[in-house]
């Protein structure tokens, strides 16, 4: 697993992040505080969003990461008004 913080255009992401970071199977970020979940081919991008600074986004967001059976996965909850 990767962090980071893209400062590139969200088109193309992914598979310009694969590309970057071939030996990850995940690569985590914010900076924009977009929530975001994309997955191909066994790779995954995550966003978790912001819960204190909504940006442009109808809900405040948090992101869970969990384990089970040997794989990660994510998802966004929503973390107040």
């Amino acid at each position: 697993m990767r962090a980071m913080n893209p400062h590139q255009a969200s088109r193309g992401r992914l598979s310009r992040l694969r590309r970057r970071f071939v030996r990850a199977d995940v690569v985590v970020f914010g900076h924009s505080h977009t929530p975001l979940l994309e997955a191909a081919g066994g790779f995954q991008i995550f966003n978790p969003g912001s819960p204190t600074d909504r940006h442009r986004q109808r809900e405040h967001t948090m992101g869970l990461a969990r384990v089970e059976n040997g794989a990660l996965g994510f998802e966004h909850v929503q973390s107040g008004p």
